[in-house]
């Protein structure tokens, strides 16, 4: 019985919403902690002969912080801090009124603007001015009992001892109470400082992972439209050879997971390299050298990730015992790169120069890296080339292009 009461007394129940179950915890505490206090407060009244705090006490206090304390298992929050406010305020003019403004009992006034503004937001715009009205009736009491006391003389006249008794129980507890709420008002607040902290890196890092960084940061200041002219970039487009097939020789769940680990792994060698990745579309994959932050080996440092990413999916396609090439096309010059969409925004590119980048990729040679004439320009005589002659580029005509055999050995042919 005794090892489930704290679960009984402070899980929350079906009732409590998730907005709420701060308030809920405090009233749990709140209500035990008044009914113990006012027990407290009883045996004192009665050893002191103040009958009228104790009837009080018996007839009003212990049922209101009772029927407090099931309400706010209802999640009736706003109920049960009006109902206890309104049992603190007529608790402590009578207080005044009994044992006098000595006791020190008045200052549990000071309770109400805490708890009030402990609460969280409600469901109704009078939640507010309720909380309003309880503190501002609070402090009209206390003003009124600070101004009533100095004309009226308490009905009974307590031993000193027992004055100081009420007052040291009072001012232990008042403490506590204080303490109790800025403690939670500390960890509430240090808690909430952490998750946003959390939440903040969290929409950074999938900001960054659809964004390049540089970009991220003129999207996050404003000032429009975001577009960007490079003079000299170059661009990557690579495919799987024949995947329309082997997406119907295989699970959905085995092909998804073929392109998670293809492309996670070419996305580790992309970052490694300072390059760019711009977008997946199906099974296909585009890079870019040279933006958005302009260097000058954008080329050759697109062909050595080029020829890295034929060698990892030919490991990949052999341990995964589904074998596949990938075609690669590559190609240099000029772009323009931006920012668009509203929802779901891309960072993307377009050109001339790109649109020659995916016709190398298509019209290239399975297991190969094609480069255009002006990426082979930029690249002889540091890389092993095949020419292919000239082939027909849809809106280009006939261009001469080069297959990439690797890096050039010491009188190797250009």
């Amino acid at each position: 019985m005794f090892r489930r009461l704290p679960a009984y007394l402070f899980a929350p129940t079906p009732a409590v919403r998730p907005e709420g179950y701060r308030a809920y915890v405090l009233f749990s505490i709140g209500t035990i902690s008044a009914l113990f206090l006012h027990g407290c407060y009883t045996v004192l009244f009665w050893v002191s002969g103040v009958d009228e705090m104790v009837w009080f006490n018996l007839a009003v206090s212990f049922p209101a912080y009772i029927v407090g304390f099931l309400a706010n298992r209802r999640g009736f929050h706003l109920g049960v801090m009006v109902l206890a406010a309104l049992e603190l305020i007529a608790h402590q003019i009578l207080a005044v009124r009994y044992v006098g403004w000595e006791a020190g009992l008045q200052y549990y006034l000071l309770v109400i603007p805490c708890v009030a503004y402990y609460l969280p937001g409600g469901r109704w715009r009078v939640d507010g001015t309720v909380k309003l009205l309880m503190v501002l009736l609070a402090t009209a009491t206390f003003l009124g009992l600070l101004l009533w006391s100095r004309e009226l003389r308490p009905v009974h006249a307590i031993s000193p001892v027992l004055l100081d008794a009420v007052n040291y129980v009072g001012i232990v507890s008042i403490f506590l109470l204080l303490a109790f709420f800025a403690y939670n008002y500390s960890n509430a607040a240090e808690t909430a400082e952490r998750k946003l902290r959390e939440e903040y890196a969290r929409a950074e890092g999938l900001l960054h992972n659809i964004l390049p960084v540089p970009i991220a940061e003129r999207l996050k200041r404003g000032g429009g439209t975001i577009a960007d002219g490079f003079s000299d970039a170059s661009v990557l487009f690579a495919d799987i050879v024949g995947f329309t097939g082997l997406s119907e020789k295989v699970s959905p769940q085995r092909l998804v997971a073929l392109l998670n680990e293809l492309f996670s792994e070419f996305d580790d060698l992309v970052a490694e390299r300072g390059l760019e990745k711009i977008k997946t579309i199906g099974d296909a994959y585009m890079v870019a050298s040279g933006i958005p932050s302009e260097r000058p080996d954008h080329a050759e440092a697109l062909v050595e990730l080029a020829l890295e990413m034929l060698a990892v999916a030919h490991r990949q396609g052999e341990r995964l015992r589904c074998p596949f090439e990938m075609r690669i096309g590559i190609n240099s010059g000029p772009v323009v790169a931006g920012v668009i969409g509203r929802r779901k925004f891309i960072y993307d590119l377009w050109g001339d120069s790109v649109n020659t980048a995916a016709r190398m990729e298509s019209h290239g040679v399975a297991g190969a890296v094609q480069v255009s004439q002006s990426t082979y320009d930029k690249l002889k005589g540091r890389y092993d080339f095949e020419p292919r002659g000239s082939i027909a580029i849809k809106g280009k005509g006939n261009m001469p292009v080069y297959v990439v055999r690797g890096r050039a050995s010491e009188g190797g042919r250009s």
